[in-house]
């Protein structure tokens, strides 16, 4: 009876200190809420970069698709036609998604808010389960379970407060992969310890499932970590290497139903933007930067290519030279840490290294997303350190603060950007405090458990005040809602009427997709989507967002959108500005609704790989029969070029290669005089994102309101001798040193050679005669076979069927979708079925059934009865 109550007084109090980390943790991101008066206590936003757009859209989508009559997988109304199914797999898997569910559409901000401090509460719960569990724990070290205790909890509130997570915790969906992280570890040292495969295996299979990106960050950790466990020798390494692969391999069978639709997308995703091979690309990070993102208070970035958010206490830094020089674990394991943190270090500060660590990419530019992995690792050294402080030699301590102060002092040498100067004195005065502990625990004056809760004491005081420093920066200064002005113009979108497949838009400020039938912000955008917009000149942001603006009098015929309401000027050529005021203006397109039309055979050769007024050209000449071009190019011999915020590398007419100078927005400026009369085009591409601003005599004719790495503008009527000024600013996504290039053209256009093709297009338009579930109805009169368009961007999971029978689906272009059609009247339908899903499920149930059995293989082991020997 005493064991038992003693097991139940174990279990209470261990359930005590995981409760007390995540309510700690909570209390630091309520006083962090209070202090920057951010909602639900104030008006600011807690829900910065992709939490205040893109994620919040997701819900939104999810509320659209639960809510809607159909329960089809496509949205045939949101961002021209979205897979729900790939949207969900990617984003809204994680089980903590049920508080959204549970408060609604309504309360949507306050459930984000919500996720991501329950779930950043979580990361200390399960790092303390980690530490309290670890193979590295060491029980011979004379400590009382108080003194282990403290260890663990400030190791798992340095993980749970470290500058990573402090930095990237509006990714909500990354954070379930780091409150797996330390399970994921942990089942790995079972595996290695001979203790069972389940929790390594499930615990990476949920990784996979709540977020399959995130996840292979997770298993470049898991290889990492598994080379650093102890082994026995080589037969020992491969016998376990082996296990540990199979176990890897089931793990991502069994979330096939995941891993193979979401697969399918990222192959046909359109190219993100990275730096490598650009002239004057930096290649290097600086190291002095990297090595103060060590120190606390320093401000958190995560929207460069050497993003530094290493920060996890002070005292890592000494720890880790402790590790590698002490004698507290053998040679070979501390050469492999050695070895895993240089690696590491190397891989965040030098870009080739960083693309590979990324998985040949380095998404949209912004790199180190893998630091957490390192982040792991120094804490895992340090609880190492902290549970052998007594046995410290007086010779490893001298020479380990001689290290870290060396690396202290190379951190001022090449830092060019130096954080706040307190951080660096609060470093300093840690490093000599945990020494002189350290020395007077050798020498007796004070007990090592005594020693070690000052310094775990000072560590979690260190930490909790560093993140109330420094993440009041991290809010947006009002709410999604207030900073697109919805109560200015909602009831004016709901009221604008659309119907057959007829679309509308609204972009002011902000991708706000619950109000837009055509832009759509996704890291699962469909790439021919993104591709279309791109080829033909609309815009988009990067392999993620597409953004329905820069249209011509043929994109406006293209993709049956009736109404715009957006606060831009001259990026809706084909529209009719029917009202403006301070907040928007409202577009309506001059054309007739379709959701297709009819083009010449030659329209299966158009290759769309020129720029888009080019492709537009190619487009009418070979679909339309046009023998002249409808935008010719104009060249510009005498315009003049400045540059603001900027070193430019490489300049030609029109094109440069640029670094950023400063903290400010790198601008160019092209001005001309006109050399004849034309109605004027602009195109202009930014590797990174840019705006643009068109002034004509002094007469503001464009500004677009959003940043996107490609834009056409309709600058309109330009005399002869007018004075035009286009000036392009941007690159949001870049600090001082990004690289980035930036090219301008421009056109006239040819209203008359465009009638000719309007009136082919206009001939036998593809009219919508409804939508069931995952399908597409509507009919075509056709005078003369050929390719019918169809004004949904091509996707693998469509199916065409015209008159009940299938038809081949074309792609046009390098995104655009048609069909072989003959002469006469012809019902069309296209069905949709999410790629890979049926395959996926196959996958995961195969990998079911091997679990099953391999439960079933230990099951029969455990019951083999060993005969007993010979006498």
């Amino acid at each position: 009876m005493g064991i038992k109550q003693g097991e139940v007084n174990k279990h209470k109090k261990s359930g005590i200190m995981y409760a007390a980390v995540f309510l700690v943790t909570v209390l630091v991101y309520t006083v962090i809420l209070l202090l920057q008066k951010a909602y639900p206590f104030g008006d600011k936003s807690f829900l910065t970069y992709d939490a205040y757009v893109q994620y919040k859209n997701m819900f939104h989508m999810l509320f659209e698709w639960i809510s809607g009559g159909s329960k089809g997988s496509f949205i045939w109304s949101m961002g021209m036609g979205i897979d729900a199914v790939q949207e969900l797999l990617y984003y809204c898997l994680s089980p903590f998604n049920i508080i959204v569910l549970m408060l609604g559409e309504s309360r949507l901000e306050l459930s984000m808010v919500l996720l991501i401090i329950i779930k950043s509460a979580c990361l200390p719960v399960t790092a303390l389960y980690f530490f309290r569990h670890t193979n590295k724990k060491n029980t011979e070290n004379g400590y009382s379970q108080t003194v282990a205790t403290f260890i663990e909890l400030a190791c798992s509130m340095a993980y749970g407060l470290s500058g990573y997570v402090l930095a990237y915790g509006h990714n909500i969906m990354w954070l379930d992969g780091l409150i797996l992280l330390p399970i994921v570890a942990l089942g790995i040292e079972h595996l290695s310890d001979g203790k069972g495969w389940m929790l390594y295996t499930l615990s990476l299979a949920a990784s996979i499932i709540c977020n399959f990106y995130f996840s292979f960050y997770i298993c470049v950790f898991a290889v990492i970590y598994f080379l650093l466990e102890k082994r026995e020798n080589v037969k020992d390494f491969l016998r376990r290497g082996l296990s540990f692969a199979g176990c890897s391999v089931l793990s991502a069978l069994l979330a096939g139903v995941v891993l193979v639709p979401a697969g399918l997308v990222v192959m046909r995703a359109a190219s993100s933007v990275t730096d490598m091979g650009l002239e004057g690309t930096q290649m290097w990070g600086q190291f002095g930067a990297y090595i103060s993102s060590f120190y606390p208070l320093k401000d958190l970035e995560c929207v460069s290519m050497f993003s530094n958010n290493s920060y996890c206490g002070s005292i890592v830094i000494f720890a880790a030279c402790i590790f590698i020089l002490s004698d507290v674990c053998d040679w070979k394991t501390r050469v492999k840490y050695c070895i895993a943190m240089a690696l590491l270090v190397l891989a965040l500060n030098y870009l080739p290294l960083n693309y590979v660590f990324h998985g040949m990419t380095i998404t949209h530019g912004l790199g180190n997303r893998f630091a957490f992995i390192l982040t792991f690792i120094l804490i895992a050294a340090a609880y190492r350190i902290l549970m052998n402080l007594g046995k410290l030699r007086l010779r490893y301590i001298a020479v380990s603060t001689v290290v870290a102060g060396v690396i202290f002092v190379a951190s001022l040498i090449d830092s060019r950007e130096m954080s706040t100067p307190l951080g660096y004195v609060i470093f300093m005065l840690m490093l000599a405090f945990a020494a002189i502990l350290c020395v007077l625990c050798r020498r007796g004056s004070i007990k090592p458990g005594v020693a070690v809760c000052i310094i775990c004491g000072c560590w979690i005081a260190e930490i909790m005040g560093n993140a109330l420093y420094v993440m009041p920066g991290k809010t947006e200064d009002c709410l999604l809602t207030d900073a697109v002005r919805l109560d200015q113009w909602e009831s004016v979108y709901n009221s604008l009427d659309t119907e057959n497949g007829t679309r509308k838009s609204a972009m002011v400020y902000e991708n706000y997709a619950p109000y837009s039938q055509t832009n759509w912000y996704s890291s699962m955008a469909n790439g021919n989507t993104i591709r279309a917009f791109s080829s033909m000149g609309l815009a988009h942001f990067d392999n993620v967002e597409y953004i329905y603006s820069g249209t011509t009098p043929l994109t406006a015929l293209m993709y049956n959108v009736r109404y715009v309401l957006s606060p831009e000027n001259g990026t809706y050529a084909g529209y009719n500005l029917v009202a403006e005021n301070d907040v928007y203006n409202l577009y309506e397109a001059e054309t007739p609704e379709m959701m297709g039309f009819m083009l010449d055979d030659g329209i299966v050769d158009w290759k769309a790989d020129r720029t888009p007024l080019e492709n537009q050209n190619d487009f009418m000449k070979s679909g339309c029969g046009l023998s002249s071009d409808v935008f010719t190019e104009i060249d510009i011999s005498d315009w003049s070029t400045s540059y603001l915020n900027q070193d430019t590398l490489k300049e030609s007419v029109g094109y440069c290669i640029y670094r950023t100078s400063n903290a400010f927005v790198p601008m160019t400026r092209y001005e001309f005089d006109a050399e004849s009369d034309m109605d004027m085009y602009v195109y202009s591409k930014d590797s990174r994102d840019h705006y643009v601003e068109m002034i004509v005599d002094g007469d503001l004719r464009v500004s677009n309101g959003s940043y996107v790495t490609e834009q056409l503008s309709h600058v309109g009527l330009v005399k002869k001798g007018q004075h035009v000024r286009i000036t392009i600013g941007g690159a949001t996504s870049s600090k001082t040193g990004s690289v980035g290039e930036r090219f301008v053209k421009v056109y006239n256009y040819n209203a008359d050679e465009f009638e000719k093709a309007e009136e082919k297009i206009l001939d036998s338009p593809l009219e919508c005669t409804g939508f069931v579930k995952n399908t597409f109805y509507g009919s075509v009169d056709v005078k003369n076979p050929g390719i019918l368009y169809i004004a949904y961007p091509y996707n693998d999971g469509f199916k065409i069927y015209v008159d009940g029978e299938p038809a081949e689906k074309i792609r046009l272009g390098r995104g655009n979708m048609g069909v072989r059609i003959y002469a006469g009247s012809h019902d069309i339908e296209i069905a949709y079925r999410t790629p890979g899903l049926m395959a996926g499920a196959l996958v995961s149930l195969f990998g079911i059934c091997i679990m099953l059995f391999m439960l079933r293989w230990d099951s029969k082991q455990k019951h083999v009865i060993t005969p007993l020997p010979t006498p």
